[in-house]
């Protein structure tokens, strides 16, 4: 439940139901032959183009923790780590 609680924290649960729930809307739009607004469009390819730059980000910040690469390197929440 501790991992639950860090992870609401660092907005990253909050992050990916926004991103999901996006994502279902448009598909079930697409399903059911309406049109998807394309401000709607907009929206999605912004928030996931976000979500994954920010999964991209954090498996970076994981693999340099893991080798000890770096001394300051960003985490998903955009905080510096630093990794001795």
């Amino acid at each position: 439940m501790t991992d639950f609680w860090d992870l609401l924290e660092r907005s990253i649960i909050v992050q990916s139901l926004i991103t999901f729930g996006l994502i279902v809307t448009a598909c079930v739009l697409w399903i059911t032959n309406r049109p998807v607004p394309p401000d709607m469009m907009q929206i999605l390819t912004i928030v996931v183009a976000f979500w994954m730059g920010s999964k991209v980000q954090q498996a970076v910040a994981n693999t340099a923790r893991k080798m000890g690469v770096a001394n300051d390197v960003r985490d998903s929440t955009g905080g510096a780590s630093n990794i001795s």
